[in-house]
């Protein structure tokens, strides 16, 4: 683990065993393996918050719905990934209906409230929505053209 880590860990671990001082007169013996349990618990937590918020996903490409495919073979095809905590989605689309869903993020990749975005929509304005379920849909604009770059954070703030 890096430094800053082990020194969260540490300040974490140190107010709980000044908490476990101040309670010696009615403590007993299984107070200190709630203890260590607590601890255990924390660092898990920890680590999973670190994995998930240091880690970068490789791109996918989602099932595209209600008729929406890719623009061309020669521009970005539409996919997505996780860089930390932000969700970044890219790529050019037509063909398919305004307004409904484009694809569905899947959890983890989800904003914690609904979002909408401008985008160019045949040289024109268009309007994205990600929902918190992970519905990505096109609901202003046509379909001749749609591009689809954006990023977002799913932390709830």
């Amino acid at each position: 683990m890096p430094a800053i880590e082990h020194a969260y860990r540490d300040r974490w671990q140190t107010s709980l065993r000044e908490a476990w001082e101040a309670d010696r007169a009615t403590r007993d013996d299984t107070s200190f393996s709630r203890l260590l349990a607590l601890l255990e618990e924390r660092d898990r937590e920890l680590e999973a918050h670190l994995r998930a918020t240091t880690s970068t996903t490789p791109w996918v490409a989602p099932t595209l719905l209600n008729s929406w495919v890719n623009y061309a073979t020669s521009s970005q095809a539409a996919e997505y990934r996780r860089v930390g905590d932000r969700v970044e989605v890219r790529g050019f689309i037509k063909n398919g209906t305004v307004p409904a869903a484009v694809f569905t993020l899947p959890e983890g990749f989800r904003p914690p409230n609904e979002l909408t975005f401008a985008t160019a929509a045949t040289a024109a304005y268009g309007q994205i929505t990600v929902a918190a379920s992970g519905s990505v849909s096109v609901v202003v604009g046509t379909n001749t053209y749609v591009a689809i770059n954006f990023s977002f954070s799913v932390v709830t703030t």
